[in-house]
């Protein structure tokens, strides 16, 4: 299967087609798995996301919906209690009013589903019968499991986007020494460490270009429309890390479509070599127009990776809230 997509670096789509029985009630398809390369330069922060997820475990429809307890039961399915907690998440389906939202798995039952409430986005809205996924969150290990030789004192750092303030710090991190990553607080082993989609990640690679190495990132390909959470503080703007689980280049004025007057987005050059960074380029919009930050020349057509995203700096809005951005990306028309 081939096709042409607005990508600038290696984009890969193979057709895969799986047939098999989950259980007795449950068949898995998985239409196309692609991959993505990143290069992580020695002696440099790189920004990382998990722009594809892991292959769907489950398949399945929703039969009631209890929003007050952030509680789904699926249709004609049988689970083990606890098999997903806190491993797996879900993602709801096309023709959802939630098409795209992602939420982990807080608790299972042998049909019911427990998630985690996400800022932006109401259960409320989830209708009986609207189609969702099961997804196995991507690990740290798993990250990386494509590097041969990882560098010894590599380390990778998170960030909390729900908290109020610009220009954060990281919330913790990990660092690696041969062969396991450990959480660089309590060192504890961290192989397990979920990875969530859509969250951006500095990757610090010590020593210099004989460090260099790449990130083969397979997955399956996103078969439904994108959404993701921007959070608001309560008081002044707030800075959200992100990467959005897009596999394809957008428009900045596609992927922030609902966007608010002062919102900037800030970007950090992967190809230059450097720790703490300061970022290469920013834009902010002003309704109904993205401007680049420097010139204020129009920036609505300006291409970018959503895989290697940065910041998302929402303006004040004088009240605690989240903008939802979503849409529907051309290459779905392709699958």
């Amino acid at each position: 299967m081939g096709m042409k997509l607005p990508y600038s670096k290696i984009f890969s789509f193979i057709l895969l087609l799986v047939s098999g029985a989950l259980s007795s009630q449950t068949t898995v398809t998985s239409d196309v798995v692609g991959y993505l390369k990143i290069t992580c330069l020695g002696g440099s922060d790189t920004v990382v996301g998990v722009p594809l997820p892991k292959s769907t475990v489950v398949n399945s429809t929703v039969d009631s919906v209890n929003p007050g307890a952030s509680q789904i039961t699926l249709t004609l399915i049988t689970m083990t209690a606890s098999e997903y907690q806190d491993s797996h998440f879900v993602r709801f389906g096309e023709g959802s009013s939630l098409e795209g939202a992602k939420m982990t798995i807080s608790a299972n039952t042998n049909n019911t589903l427990t998630l985690e409430a996400v800022s932006g986005y109401d259960l409320s809205d989830v209708s009986v019968g609207d189609e969702l996924a099961i997804i196995p969150h991507a690990t740290l290990s798993e990250l990386f499991e494509s590097v041969a030789t990882i560098p010894e004192g590599t380390e990778v750092f998170y960030f909390d986007s729900t908290g109020a303030s610009i220009n954060k710090s990281s919330a913790g991190g990990y660092i690696y020494y041969a062969p396991t990553w450990y959480d660089a607080s309590t060192f504890a082993n961290a192989d397990g460490a979920v990875l969530f989609p859509d969250d951006a990640l500095i990757v610090r690679v010590p020593g210099d270009v004989a460090n260099d190495f790449n990130l083969i990132i397979s997955g399956e390909v996103p078969n439904v429309g994108h959404s993701f959470p921007v959070v608001t503080s309560s008081a002044g703007a707030n800075d959200n890390l992100i990467a959005p689980q897009i596999p394809v280049a957008l428009t900045i004025a596609t992927l922030f479509s609902n966007a608010s007057d002062g919102d900037e987005v800030l970007l950090f050059d992967n190809n230059t070599r450097a720790i703490n960074k300061s970022s290469s380029a920013g834009y902010v919009y002003y309704a109904p127009t993205w401007y680049d930050s420097s010139t204020f020349d129009n920036a609505d057509n300006v291409l970018l990776n959503p895989w290697e995203l940065a910041v998302y700096r929402r303006a004040n809005q004088n009240g605690q809230s989240a903008a939802i951005f979503s849409g529907r990306d051309d290459y779905l028309n392709n699958l």
